[in-house]
């Protein structure tokens, strides 16, 4: 008997930066499949897809990084069959100004309540310590049409908004993700850099 359609949404940035703050790790030497294959959706449940929700960086900025971003979508896909989902960056004219990555949020929260609305999953996880992520939560849950879909949230901190909201609020432990974490699971040369950010430029 299959288990529970599911779903697992992560937001890519949040994500990066909670492991990047928390264990001082690189989130692109991550095996992300695995860890959510072994740790989220092991037991009873059907795993539909894994959506990445992120965006490359700037490419007038820097075109290294946004080589590298493309090189890292691509391992997504093609090595992990995770679906990446882009948003954007703003750049602001002053040079002194950090890029602020836009509307990774949005599309996430989007699919999230589209998702729900044609029946994709009965279980969704939300990796995301992101509380913009709440409403779309509350209006899933409050509505009558979606009786039983469970949405859960995993992160590096538990938020009392994601409690007062979810089915189940759980922590990413730094000792069980770094068993999924090896630096040679993504390595690019700076030629294949160039080469995937020549076939991200076509799309």
């Amino acid at each position: 008997m299959a288990g529970k359609k599911t779903i697992v949404y992560i937001d890519g940035q949040n994500f990066h930066h909670g492991l990047e703050q928390t264990c001082g790790l690189d989130s692109r030497y991550i095996n992300i499949r695995k860890f959510v294959e072994d740790v989220l959706v092991s037991h009873g449940k059907q795993l539909e897809a894994i959506k990445y929700y992120s965006a490359k960086f700037p490419l007038e900025r820097n075109a290294y990084k946004h080589g590298r971003d493309a090189a890292f979508f691509t391992n997504l896909e093609e090595k992990q069959n995770i679906r990446v989902i882009e948003g954007k960056f703003l750049t602001p004219h002053d040079l002194r100004l950090p890029p602020r990555e836009k509307g990774v949020d949005v599309r996430l929260a989007t699919d999230l309540i589209f998702d729900a609305f044609l029946g994709n999953y009965e279980v969704a996880y939300i990796i995301s310590s992101d509380t913009d992520l709440v409403p779309a939560i509350k209006q899933i849950k409050e509505n009558g049409n979606f009786k039983g879909i469970v949405i859960n949230n995993f992160s590096f901190n538990k938020l009392n908004d994601f409690i007062n909201t979810c089915d189940y609020v759980g922590l990413i432990f730094p000792n069980k993700i770094k068993k999924y974490y090896d630096p040679s699971w993504f390595s690019v040369s700076q030629g294949s850099i160039k080469a995937l950010l020549d076939k991200h430029r076509k799309k």
